[in-house]
């Protein structure tokens, strides 16, 4: 099966409403455009597509217009949402990533579309389990994307990460399709660019993409048991009143292993303030030493305040985040 058959046979399995398409114009969201829109016209589904032009470039502005002519030539509508990166501090490529998902989440909701496909592959898995294991990440972070994530109450659906990128261009060149290759992909100052360079060292030693993916695969699963046995705790351990308190139960708190114990955590914060990143895990193994040691304390994590006592730990919303 091609690669438009294999992406074809990931998309049949979405809901039956309109469906977008985010399309930067680099060969994985290109390659994506391309078989979502054969896709379309056989099923008969309504497909749109939009580009983030993030504002960090002089050329984006030219490259949003060349994915719109490539629209307009496929009968595809396209819009080019605008982000002004400018103004941005702290980690650019972080705060980019988090205003694309914004920015189509807004885009999905105003055109009543089901979900977004976005153009991961095999290689993004990789690549980023090498990144996380360089900061020392756990199961959650190890484990492979997810083929589906909820974003600012938009579904983004990743049709591709079994299809690498060498598979997919390979498949624009087949179909004379160009695309544009980002400068920053060659930009050592961005640990993704870094980590690309690295494969090559790492794979006499036998880790390559594909070990990578496969541990990331297994890891996954891993995460699943480990998932549930969470939630099974959290039945257990938390109650949510009418006043929006959570109260977590902390009987026998450290002899539950360490992993249900950070899940519980997040999750009874999470019930509060829902946010796209967990809280920060040095926050949470603080929190975690501080409801062992038995000891009355008060803490704010993530717009939620904190307080523990005796065999309970109750959280409310932090007064500024309500206002």
């Amino acid at each position: 099966m091609g690669v438009a058959g294999r992406i074809a046979a990931r998309l049949d399995a979405l809901p039956g409403g309109p469906v977008g398409v985010a399309v930067s114009g680099g060969s994985d969201s290109t390659a994506l455009l391309m078989s979502a829109v054969e896709w379309a016209r056989e099923r008969g589904r309504k497909l749109r597509a939009a580009t983030v032009d993030h504002g960090l470039r002089s050329e984006s502005v030219a490259e949003a217009d060349a994915v719109a002519q490539l629209c307009a030539r496929l009968d595809v509508p396209h819009h080019t949402l605008r982000w002004d990166g400018s103004s941005a501090s702290g980690n650019i490529q972080s705060a980019a990533r988090e205003a694309r998902y914004r920015l189509l989440a807004e885009w999905a909701h105003a055109h009543q579309l089901d979900c977004v496909l976005i153009g991961h592959t095999r290689d993004d898995v990789a690549e980023t389990f090498l990144m996380r294991l360089a900061r020392g990440s756990g199961i959650d972070g190890l484990s492979a994307m997810a083929p589906e994530v909820l974003r600012h109450g938009t579904l983004f659906c990743r049709p591709m990460l079994d299809l690498s990128r060498e598979e997919l261009r390979k498949d624009l060149e087949r179909r004379e399709i160009p695309w544009t290759d980002d400068p920053s992909n060659s930009d050592d100052r961005f640990d993704r660019v870094r980590v690309r360079k690295a494969f090559a060292q790492l794979a006499p030693l036998g880790i390559t993409p594909d070990a990578l993916v496969h541990t990331a695969m297994r890891l996954a699963d891993a995460r699943e048991v480990v998932d549930a046995a969470a939630c099974a705790a959290m039945r257990d351990r938390i109650t949510w009143d009418r006043a929006g308190e959570v109260t977590l139960a902390t009987r026998g708190w450290c002899g539950l292993p360490h992993e249900i114990r950070v899940r519980l955590l997040k999750g009874a914060i999470a019930l509060l303030t829902p946010q796209a990143y967990p809280p920060r895990q040095e926050a949470i193994d603080g929190l975690d030493g501080e409801i062992g040691a038995r000891v009355p304390f008060t803490r704010t994590i993530s717009g939620t305040l904190i307080r523990g006592a005796d065999e309970n730990v109750r959280l409310f919303r932090e007064p500024a985040a309500v206002a």
